[in-house]
């Protein structure tokens, strides 16, 4: 029998009815062992299906679905995941500090990695903030990825209309 917490209300969560058998797969999946090069990153499960769940995302080849973290390795393989179910995805492991959305997801998704193994973590500038590299360096974990100029305080970087007309291999310290 399922229990209907009402929508709004502590406890709601919106993918209650497939829950058991995402931490069942989920479960199987934290028992296989982890490789040393591990990425975070988005996909989108497609559907045609009508939910409020359901994301728009114009970038990927499947432009409407859910959209689903997941941390992968070199193979292909996913090790962890974490489906987008709005303000209530925010959440962070116990004792870790607010990075924001997108570094929550890191922090979540990488919180059952080894530790001090060198596990490199790479991820893209959607995820990626000083603050973040930071965290995961503390705890054991090598991060590595782009980041965005405005995640950055007090940086002097030219602008990018002033980068393309630099040569190819251009770089500044």
């Amino acid at each position: 029998m399922t229990i209907i917490i009402p929508l709004g209300s502590p406890g709601h969560d919106k993918l209650f009815k497939v829950l058991p058998l995402l931490d069942g797969i989920r479960q199987q999946l934290l028992l296989v062992p982890k490789e040393e090069y591990l990425a975070v990153d988005e996909q989108i499960i497609p559907t045609k299906v009508r939910h409020d769940l359901k994301q728009y995302n114009p970038a990927k080849p499947h432009k409407w679905g859910y959209k689903n973290q997941v941390l992968s390795a070199v193979s292909g393989f996913s090790y962890d995941f974490d489906i987008f179910a709005g303000d209530q995805s925010n959440t962070r492991p116990v004792g870790a500090p607010d990075l924001g959305v997108s570094g929550n997801v890191v922090t979540r998704l990488t919180e059952t990695v080894p530790r001090h193994v060198n596990h490199k973590i790479f991820f893209d500038n959607w995820f990626n903030s000083p603050k973040l590299q930071v965290h995961l360096t503390k705890i054991g974990l090598l991060p590595l990825g782009t980041v965005r100029l405005n995640r950055v305080p007090n940086i002097d970087m030219p602008l990018e209309k002033e980068l393309t007309k630099k040569e190819r291999g251009f770089f500044i310290e």
